[in-house]
């Protein structure tokens, strides 16, 4: 499949702000005290060649556990990959965790189910992941899927797809209908939504998107 955007990195100055407000929100609600555990944990993004990384804020030298992500361009996708340390000392390295047609969706999946969903998930008292409103809902429209080998290789997998714009899909570990749902949010609705129920975050500056 060609990839179909002039520029391939076109969303990530928006990606950028919306981590910057997460950022932010992390910092109010470590002020506040109202998570479970130390909640800065995002680093400062930048792009290195042909990845965005998004570096995790704990010291790997000192941290137990820790977790750095980056957004990889492999001409006609983007692969979103991980490496740190998990339970156990157990180390991993660049692990592929989901594909997409364009950055601007992995950007926002990232944002949305990496970033704020853990976020929400951390608080006291918890407050219920995003995705679960969509949970029965199926694909929203112009969405579809068909049965299909995940970019890795693994069988079986599926892609989701926009049929209106065949250059938007995405294949995840969970195969699931719920992220078409996200992506089909912008990005100041990434933000309000994912934000929902966040007292703290009132204390933060909205990010200003293009």
């Amino acid at each position: 499949m060609e990839y179909l955007m002039n520029d391939p990195w076109d969303g990530l100055n928006n990606f950028m702000a919306t981590m910057g407000y997460w950022k932010e929100v992390q910092d109010a609600l470590f002020a506040d005290a109202l998570t479970r555990s130390d909640p800065r944990t995002l680093g400062r993004v930048y792009l290195d060649g042909d990845r965005v990384v998004i570096p995790s804020a704990l010291d790997a030298n000192q941290a137990e556990i820790y977790t750095n992500y980056s957004i990889c361009c492999e001409g006609p996708r983007f692969s979103l990959r991980k490496s740190g340390r998990g339970d156990r000392g157990h180390t991993f390295s660049n692990v592929e965790v989901a594909w997409f047609g364009i950055f601007g969706d992995a950007a926002k999946y990232f944002s949305g189910s990496i970033v704020a969903t853990p976020i929400r998930l951390a608080l006291q008292p918890r407050l219920d992941p995003v995705e679960w409103r969509w949970l029965d809902a199926g694909l929203p429209p112009n969405w579809s899927s068909i049965e299909e080998a995940k970019p890795s290789g693994i069988v079986p997998g599926r892609r989701f797809f926009r049929t209106d714009q065949p250059d938007r899909y995405y294949f995840t570990d969970a195969s699931d209908n719920v992220t078409a749902w996200v992506l089909d949010l912008t990005w100041d609705q990434i933000v309000t939504v994912f934000s929902e129920g966040i007292g703290s975050a009132a204390r933060v500056a909205r990010p200003t998107f293009s």
